[in-house]
């Protein structure tokens, strides 16, 4: 299977990092009246006056600007971006929440992906990737999309103190479009909450941060024509999931292994000639499972299968993440 290169990016610390793409465009319109307006409000009230809020962007509102900049160490200059927004219209709380975003992301975007903007708005949490150069993807776009979306959600969901403030995670790609996930769908299997990437959907953003409901059938739900929801597999042939049996017997096991590789790494101690024989079984198993997954057929899978393929393998990939960060 070609595709399997996502989860095998890691060993002893290595990572294989894939590009894709997106025109990136800010989650909230900076420019427009409205915020404008909202921005002279907030500076009135910090006290940097600039005049009448008239939703205009003049020299008055330059120039607080500049100041209430540099009054609370941000960048320099007259723009209204997230970074003024952000600090203008979030409380302390939530500000500490925008940061620790930040730092939760780091480790989970590959080289020349960005994270391009957070934001924190009528609690939705936003955050505006750029998934890099399309010449030097090595697998789909959407594909590294849903492995993105599930690494940095994952990341969030550990800042448990601050699950009070957002209603829904949004991971905009810009044209790509965005991947929506809401509190209510946080899922735990007793090693962390996550959200289960079988019920990703990319969508189009919706302008005002209003994120787009896909029509889509459930993967309990049938099709109109009585069909099974991914409209490729008989029920007779798929588990309570809709994942063939033999496909998630396989994906479980190499799991599984994976993390036994993980917990091996993370007190594998180089001195020690009897952890170094280990390894060198582990690897050994490794190639074993590795032929595997490159025997699977992609073409052969249904779209269950492959939800569920993506959703552990984001998974492994997470965990491999982690494990190298230590080295």
């Amino acid at each position: 299977m070609k595709r399997r290169n996502v989860c095998n990016a890691v060993l002893i610390g290595t990572v294989v990092i894939m590009m894709s793409t997106g025109t990136m465009a800010s989650r909230i319109d900076y420019s427009s009246t409205d915020t404008i307006k909202i921005v002279q409000e907030k500076l009135n009230a910090a006290g940097f006056d600039c005049g009448t809020p008239d939703g205009i962007a003049g020299s008055g509102t330059a120039t607080a600007i500049q100041k209430y900049r540099e009054a609370n160490g941000l960048t320099q200059g007259e723009a209204v971006d997230a970074e003024l927004f952000n600090a203008l219209t979030l409380n302390k709380e939530q500000n500490g929440f925008i940061k620790a975003v930040e730092e939760a992301s780091k480790g989970n975007l590959g080289e020349g992906e960005t994270l391009e903007e957070i934001t924190l708005y009528n609690g939705e949490l936003c955050l505006s990737v750029d998934l890099g150069d399309p010449s030097k993807a090595s697998i789909p776009a959407e594909e590294l999309a849903y492995s993105r979306v599930s690494s940095l959600t994952d990341a969030i969901l550990e800042l448990e103190n601050f699950e009070h403030l957002w209603e829904t995670i949004t991971v905009d790609f810009g044209d790509l479009g965005e991947v929506v996930n809401a509190k209510d769908n946080i899922k735990d299997d007793g090693y962390g909450k996550y959200f289960d990437s079988a019920k990703f959907q990319l969508s189009a953003g919706a302008a005002g941060g209003q994120a787009a409901e896909s029509d889509a059938p459930s993967d309990d739900e049938a099709a109109p024509d009585g069909s099974a929801a991914s409209g490729e597999a008989a029920a007779s042939a798929a588990s309570e999931d809709g994942v063939t049996p033999e496909v998630k017997e396989a994906l479980d096991a190499y799991e599984a292994f994976m993390n036994k590789y993980c917990d091996f790494m993370e007190s594998y101690d180089s001195s020690d000639l009897s952890a170094m024989m280990e390894y060198v079984s582990i690897m050994s198993e490794y190639a074993d499972f590795a032929e595997k997954i490159d025997a699977m057929d992609e073409a052969s899978m249904t779209d269950a299968d492959y939800k569920y393929y993506i959703d552990v393998t984001a998974r492994i990939e997470k965990r491999l993440i982690d494990v190298g960060a230590s080295y």
